[in-house]
């Protein structure tokens, strides 16, 4: 196709047309050329005839492009119409000071970001607001091989802030830059699937379930629920299978459950064959058997009291020297006794009746409770030798009976007595305390 000329004495509006007599190139008044068809310069192809185009060619071979599409997917699949389009049929590169590559854009669809060489840091920032950065993810080098992408965010106070990273071993630190574990932030460390939160005076972990109760946090091994804890009643329950334990708020009390779901009675032992608990410490007591007040041992004690001679009515003999010892055991109201008492000087010796002072609990008298107790003598005279015995003779004191055949029972005095005189004796009683 040949191009004439038109002068600008011959049109208002001077032209380039084509050997049909059509316009092919405009020029107006500022200098502006337009182009009726497809324009091709050097490999520079410009059109508007179709789609509105700038197509970069090597000799007839297409490298790259943009355009303004009027047909859709026609540059790129996917495009719409008027939609701008760029390609480039291999990578696609960006530079700024200079040829310096700062953008990559690879055949592969990849996008890489290149910044300072070194330990120089790549950004990639989001800003609104008269340019202003509300947020920026920045990658830079770690170490000799090592990378790590940061996130920051643009806090109330308008500075830019990190808020989370993944350093070169891939761990998430959420708060924190390092890995130290005393340090406050969160760490997920991902390649071991461990994750770390550290606070200071605060609460470390907060899990809310809303409307129903139970579970509220699970544990597996092996891909199996081993256990959970979960909420009943507004109570807190951990347990595993069908074995629990519940923090019963409502009455103060630790509650045997079924894992997390419900309490369970009188199937659960505290303890096994093997495995045992050490000490149990209580301040009130343990129900055995059942749970009415008959069932239930408040008290148990061991120790030592000192039994003592005591005058019923008068004094002591004039001279009177002894040696002592005794050991208790206390079961809920039962009190059992072992003394030891010895003479070793006596002289003056009364008649009063013999009572044995001392007991480390009071002892309940009348009618229900009359215990009788052994004892063994030596060198001592009963006044009364068929039977003997000793007994509570008050709230305080023991004494002995004596009596002779079928007579009736006598408390023996201080008479019997003398130098050398011992006993060993044994006794339950029932106290009140």
């Amino acid at each position: 196709m040949a191009l004439t000329e038109i002068p600008s004495e011959l049109s208002s509006t001077p032209s380039i047309v084509d050997n049909g007599n059509a316009t092919a190139i405009t020029i107006d008044a500022s200098e502006n050329a337009t182009f009726a068809g497809t324009a091709t310069m050097g490999g520079v192809e410009v059109s508007n005839t179709d789609d509105i185009r700038i197509r970069l060619l090597n000799g007839a071979t297409f490298k790259a492009g943009i355009q303004v599409a009027t047909t859709a997917g026609d540059m790129i699949a996917g495009s719409a119409v008027d939609d701008l389009t760029i390609r480039a049929q291999t990578n696609m590169l960006f530079a700024t000071g200079g040829n310096t590559e700062r953008l990559r854009i690879s055949s592969a669809g990849a996008v890489e970001l290149t910044g300072p060489g070194g330990a120089g840091e790549t950004f990639l920032n989001f800003t609104a607001d008269s340019n202003t950065t509300k947020a920026q993810i920045s990658a830079a080098k770690a170490g000799a091989s090592g990378g790590r992408l940061v996130f920051s965010t643009n806090n109330s106070s308008g500075t830019l802030t990190e808020a989370f990273r993944v350093d070169q071993s891939s761990n998430l630190l959420v708060g924190k830059t390092t890995t130290a574990f005393g340090t406050v932030g969160i760490r997920l460390e991902g390649p071991n699937g461990k994750i770390e939160s550290t606070r200071n005076n605060n609460v470390v972990m907060a899990l809310n379930r809303l409307s129903t109760d139970g579970s509220i946090l699970e544990f597996y091994k092996d891909g199996t629920t081993v256990g959970s804890i979960g909420a009943l009643v507004g109570s807190l329950m951990i347990g595993g299978g069908d074995v629990g334990i519940g923090f019963y708020q409502g009455a103060d009390a630790l509650v045997p459950s079924n894992g997390v779901t419900a309490t369970r009675d009188n199937a659960i032992d505290l303890g096994m064959s093997g495995a045992r608990f050490r000490h149990l410490y209580l301040s009130g007591g343990a129900y055995l058997g059942g749970v009415a007040a008959a069932n239930k041992l408040d008290s148990y004690e061991e120790g030592t009291w000192t039994p003592t001679f005591h005058a019923y009515t008068g004094n002591l003999p004039s001279t009177f020297s002894t040696t002592n010892s005794g050991q208790y055991t206390k079961v809920g109201r039962m009190v059992s006794l072992i003394g030891y008492l010895q003479i070793n000087s006596i002289s003056g010796a009364s008649s009063n009746i013999i009572n044995i002072r001392g007991l480390p609990f009071p002892a309940l008298v009348g009618d229900s409770y009359h215990p009788s107790g052994s004892i063994t003598v030596s060198n001592m005279n009963f006044a009364r030798t068929t039977h003997s015995a000793i007994t509570t003779f008050n709230t305080n004191d023991l004494g002995f009976l004596t009596s002779v055949g079928n007579a009736s029972w006598t408390w023996e005095l201080f008479t019997i007595f003398k130098t050398s005189s011992y006993m060993r004796f044994e006794i339950t009683y029932y106290t009140s305390s």
